[in-house]
């Protein structure tokens, strides 16, 4: 796993995964900035964070060792993108999840993935997203990572939101830009939790079609 500083504090572990550029259409958020109000560039941090960025379910299809990286998975997951010219029809993401789960318990499992951020090249491979985890410990010290998984229900490509907002996972869609400002992945990064196997942001359950976004068994971690 990878070490990432903190620009609004002390640096902290967290699990870099992946990154895109790629936007999507998003039915969740809690109200954006209007004309009037806008804030300028440099105050980005202080909007919420999650109304940037893309949360979307991912089905992951195809899982196989990355060749230059003993600790690294190069993932195919379904995001319910359609092939163009572009862009294939899964996205390529790269996740340090070697030595927690094999190859096999990784296929098929619903993820969420941080979809709207810029590609990046990791050992050779480019990465078009960020699976989100979680990380904690056992009961003699060792360490354990589990993904954050959709529930029975989600399709891949559904967005995920935050429980008791405004907008569902059914509501019409709107566009979210590119994150272009690291400041505001670590900001949404910070606010993320995990209770009991559910995981939250600022307080809020994440949720996919009424359905909670969860981890297979650890009770509470560091989520990114």
């Amino acid at each position: 796993m990878a070490s990432r500083l903190k620009l609004s504090a002390l640096p902290t572990n967290r699990l870099a995964l992946a990154c895109s550029s790629k936007s999507f259409s998003v039915s969740c958020t809690r109200g954006s900035l209007t004309p009037d109000t806008a804030a300028p560039a440099d105050a980005c941090a202080e909007s919420d964070p999650f109304d940037k960025v893309d949360l979307r379910v991912g089905i992951v299809e195809l899982v196989k060792k990355h060749e230059q990286a003993d600790s690294l998975y190069v993932l195919s997951v379904n995001l319910g993108e359609k092939p163009n010219e572009e862009n294939f029809a899964n996205r390529t993401i790269v996740s340090g999840l070697v030595g927690y789960y094999s190859e096999q318990q990784l296929q098929g499992k619903k993820v969420v993935v941080l979809a709207n951020m810029k590609p990046r090249k990791l050992r050779g491979v480019v990465s078009q997203g960020m699976l989100l985890a979680a990380t904690g410990a056992e009961t003699n010290g060792s360490v354990i990572v589990q993904v954050l998984e959709a529930g029975k229900a989600a399709r891949a490509g559904d967005p995920v939101c935050l429980q008791g907002s405004e907008k569902t996972p059914e509501s019409p869609s709107i566009e979210k830009s590119p994150i272009k400002r690291q400041r505001v992945i670590d900001a949404f990064i910070d606010g993320l939790s995990l209770n009991s196997c559910v995981a939250s942001y600022r307080g809020q359950k994440l949720v996919t079609r009424n359905e909670h976004v969860t981890t297979h068994s650890l009770q509470s971690g560091v989520v990114g």
